[in-house]
C-alpha cells in the first residue's frame, strides 16, 4: 500500500504553488472526474505537443519511490523527467522517468518509479522537481499529481 501526498500545486487550482510552464503549457478549466483531491476542484494542466511543466521543488529523502498523476488526451504522451537537486549545489542530474500514454478519457497514470533517484539520495539530495513534457501528436491534460513519500503495509 502506498501513502501518496500531493505535490506542491499538484491540483492546479488557483492559489496553489506555481509550476514553471513553457511552450504553451497552461492551466485550463476541467478536472479529473474522480475528484481524488476534492469535489470542488475545476482546473487541470494542459500541455500541447512540445510544451512542458516543471513542478516546484518537492522535499525528498531516501525511501521516496514513486509518483502518480491523472492524464487524458487521445494520441498524447507525457515524458517524465526527474530533476535531482541539492540546496547547496542546485540541479545535480536529470533522470528519465519514462513515458506515459494518455487515453481518450481521464485515467490514473501507472506508477512512475523513482528508484534511480533514490540512489542519488545518498549524495546530499534535498529535493526533486518533476518535468512533464508532451511528446505525442495531441495535447494532454494532467491533474492531481502525487508523490509517494511514505510506505505502509
Amino acid at each position: 500500500r502506498a501513502n501518496y501526498v500531493l505535490m506542491p500545486g499538484g491540483t492546479f487550482e488557483p492559489g496553489g504553488a506555481a509550476w514553471t510552464l513553457s511552450k504553451g503549457g497552461r492551466i485550463v478549466r476541467g478536472n479529473e472526474p474522480f475528484y481524488v483531491h476534492g469535489a470542488g476542484e475545476s482546473y487541470a494542466l494542459e500541455l500541447p505537443p512540445g510544451a512542458s511543466a516543471l513542478t516546484p521543488p518537492n522535499c525528498f529523502a531516501f525511501g521516496d519511490w514513486k509518483l502518480r498523476f491523472f492524464v487524458a488526451g487521445s494520441g498524447g504522451k507525457v515524458r517524465v523527467n526527474i530533476v535531482v537537486r541539492s540546496l547547496l549545489l542546485g540541479p545535480l542530474s536529470i533522470l528519465d522517468g519514462g513515458t506515459v500514454r494518455a487515453g481518450s478519457t481521464w485515467q490514473p497514470s501507472p506508477e512512475v518509479q523513482l528508484t534511480l533517484t533514490n540512489l542519488t539520495g545518498l549524495l546530499a539530495v534535498d529535493a526533486i522537481s518533476v518535468r512533464f513534457t508532451s511528446t505525442g501528436t495531441s495535447s494532454v491534460r494532467i491533474d492531481d499529481a502525487y508523490l509517494d513519500p511514505w510506505k505502509g503495509t
